[in-house]
C-alpha cells in the first residue's frame, strides 16, 4: 500500500473514531438528561412554561413593549406539583445591543428575579376545608401554581433599538435543580421604528406647519411644496439650506429635527380663501444634512 493511501485511511479513521465520541457524548447527554426528568417526575416535581419549552421564539412585530412568559408547577390536570418550587430568573442580551440597552424582569430594575410556585391543595369547590370536602362527596385535589414573568428591554444610550437577542433562563433553586431557557428574538415592525408626521394650521394671518420625529435619533428632512399656492417665512434658525422655483420662489427647504421632538414653519398662503393641509407638503429623509 502506498505511504499516500495509507494517510488517507489515518485521516478517515480519525474522524470516524471522532465521529463515534461525539455521537457517545451526546447520546449520554440525552440519556443523562432523561434519567434527571425521570428522577424528577417520581418525586412528583414539575416544572414547565409556555415558551421557554421552545428554543427560539421569534417576534418580528416587537412594538418596545414588555414579553411576557410563563411558568408553571404542573405538566398537565392530574401531574400536580404538591410542594413549593423556589426559582431563578436571568435575563441576558446577546451581542453589541448590550453597549446601549439593558434587560429589567418583573418591572424592577435588575435582570435578574427570585420567584416561588406555591404547593397548596384545596377542595373543588370554593370554601370547604378538607373534611367536610371529602366527607360531602368532592374531590380534596392540589392546585396549579402559575407565574405571569415579564422582561423589559431599556434604552442606555442614544442608538435605536430595532433587534436584539435575548436569553431568558429559568432555574429552580430548591428543592431540586431544573433548567428552561429560550432565545427571544425580537425584531420592530416598520411602523415601531419611528416616523415623521406633519399637521397644517390655518390662521388667519400666518399658518404652522408642525412636524414631528418620532424616531430616538435627530433625522435630517426635506420639505417641499407649491410655492404658487403658499410661500414659507424662513427661520435661518431652523432651515440649513432651500432651493426655488423657476420664478425664484422657496419650494423646499432642507432641516435637521431632533429625535422625540416636534418644529413649526410658519407658511402664508398666496389666496387667502384657499384651504390648505399637510398633504399639500412632501417630507422625506435626507443625507444632505451634517448631523453629529
Amino acid at each position: 500500500m502506498r505511504k499516500k493511501d495509507k494517510i488517507i485511511l489515518i485521516i478517515i479513521g480519525i474522524l470516524v473514531i471522532c465521529f463515534f465520541i461525539s455521537s457517545s457524548f451526546s447520546y449520554a447527554k440525552y440519556a443523562s438528561n432523561s434519567i434527571w426528568n425521570y428522577y424528577l417526575k417520581s418525586k412528583g416535581f414539575y416544572f414547565s412554561s409556555d415558551m421557554l419549552t421552545s428554543p427560539t421564539n421569534v417576534n418580528n412585530n416587537w412594538d418596545g413593549e414588555s414579553t411576557h412568559f410563563k411558568v408553571f408547577n404542573y405538566l398537565n390536570d392530574s401531574l400536580i406539583t404538591s410542594y413549593d418550587i423556589n426559582y431563578k430568573v436571568t435575563c441576558t442580551i446577546e451581542g453589541e445591543a448590550t453597549n446601549y440597552s439593558a434587560c429589567k424582569l418583573n418591572g424592577t430594575d435588575s435582570n435578574t428575579f427570585n420567584g416561588i410556585l406555591s404547593g397548596n391543595e384545596s377542595c373543588s369547590v370554593d370554601g370547604l376545608d378538607k373534611e367536610t370536602c371529602e366527607s360531602s362527596g368532592y374531590e380534596w385535589q392540589y392546585q396549579k401554581a402559575i407565574k405571569d414573568l415579564y422582561f423589559d428591554i431599556v434604552p442606555t444610550g442614544e442608538q435605536e433599538i430595532t433587534g436584539l437577542n435575548v436569553i431568558i433562563d429559568v432555574e429552580t433553586t430548591s428543592p431540586f435543580k431544573q433548567e428552561l431557557s429560550s432565545k427571544f428574538i425580537l425584531n420592530k415592525g416598520k411602523s415601531e421604528l419611528g416616523s415623521f408626521s406633519k399637521k397644517y394650521t390655518m390662521f388667519n394671518n400666518s399658518d404652522i406647519l408642525t412636524i414631528t420625529n418620532s424616531y430616538n435619533e435627530d433625522k435630517c428632512v426635506t420639505l417641499s411644496w407649491n410655492a404658487d399656492d403658499i410661500r414659507i417665512d424662513l427661520d435661518d434658525n431652523i432651515v440649513k439650506s432651500y432651493n426655488t422655483d423657476s420664478e425664484g420662489y422657496i419650494n423646499e427647504v432642507i432641516f435637521t429635527i431632533s429625535g422625540k421632538d416636534s418644529l413649526n414653519l410658519t407658511f402664508y398662503r398666496t389666496d387667502s380663501d384657499n384651504s390648505i393641509d399637510e398633504n399639500a407638503f412632501d417630507l422625506a429623509e435626507s443625507s444632505e444634512c451634517q448631523i453629529t
